[in-house]
């Protein structure tokens, strides 16, 4: 991978956070992670030759989709009866906070739906840790 496609090791952060940190106007994400979607941009799905672009929007719900849905993968322990179809309803035409608030609700506490949020962000800045949206922000 490296001497053919010049990829790129990286060390002391996962290789999402990574593509995350990467992640610009001029740059694809190619992936089919749906952790990925979260991150704003151009993004190529090459098992499903298809190519989309997720907005600002698009990735603050995927992200909180997350919170509800789980993550068997990354051992992030979702809501038992909520699969992707029922968070995005439960979810869409949200504020961060609302959404946010939304989750807490489903997964019966704000500590456990702080601690997903902080295992399922992907850095978009070096050392960027996830916090929950304040009451005061702008969403």
């Amino acid at each position: 991978m490296i001497s053919i496609y010049k990829a790129k090791v990286v060390d002391n952060i996962e290789a999402d956070d990574a593509l995350g940190l990467k992640q610009d106007s001029d740059t694809m994400i190619c992936s089919i992670d749906k952790d990925l979607l979260m991150c704003e941009g151009n993004h190529y799905n090459f098992v499903k030759k298809e190519k989309y672009y997720v907005t600002a929007d698009e990735g603050l719900l995927n992200f909180y989709m997350q919170f509800l849905v789980g993550d068997r993968i990354d051992n992030i322990i979702g809501v038992r009866g909520i699969g992707p179809v029922k968070a995005r309803k439960l979810l869409e035409d949200k504020t961060a906070q609302e959404m946010f608030d939304v989750c807490v609700e489903e997964l019966g506490s704000e500590e456990r739906a702080i601690e997903n949020g902080i295992l399922l962000y992907l850095q978009r800045k070096p050392d960027e840790i996830w916090s929950p949206p304040s009451e005061n922000a702008v969403s």
